[in-house]
């Protein structure tokens, strides 16, 4: 992959654009006894801006003439790619049956919690891939 920053780029709007439209939708985290409710729309810009700030370090180490590791930069997209789907794209596809209660349901708190976890953790190994690919292309000896 010669330009993983310009996929990343492009994403940018792509997925501030899922969030924009669903802005009432939430991401509901329950952690011991206390629950985390995240709006999408700030999620959306998290993972935005963490797909900015990384095409600008794949920009950047290109810009200094440095070559990266293919398998790393092209595991990384997948992982953080995939692991952002998890999270941002579940509320168009899961049906809510809320139109008999303003009281949000609890039943299926535990499957998203678990979905949310892995999400998480292969959003957080793909940051892990990406330092590395990073640090191996700055001291790694020009050949």
């Amino acid at each position: 992959m010669n330009k993983p920053q310009i996929l990343l780029w492009i994403l940018i709007p792509v997925i501030l654009l899922i969030g924009f439209l669903a802005p009432d939708e939430t991401l509901v985290i329950n952690f011991h006894d206390s629950y985390y409710v995240i709006a999408l729309i700030h999620l959306a810009e998290f993972v935005s801006i963490l797909f900015g700030i990384t095409g600008l370090g794949y920009w950047i180490i290109l810009k200094v003439n440095r070559k990266l590791i293919n398998v790393l930069t092209l595991t990384y997209i997948i992982i953080t790619i995939g692991g952002s789907a998890i999270i941002l794209l579940p509320p168009y596809f899961v049906s809510d049956d809320s139109t008999e209660t303003t009281f949000f349901k609890f039943d299926n708190l535990i499957e998203q919690n678990i979905m949310n976890l892995i999400a998480l953790l292969l959003i957080v190994i793909g940051l892990i891939i990406f330092i590395i690919n990073i640090l191996e292309s700055l001291f790694r000896n020009s050949m």
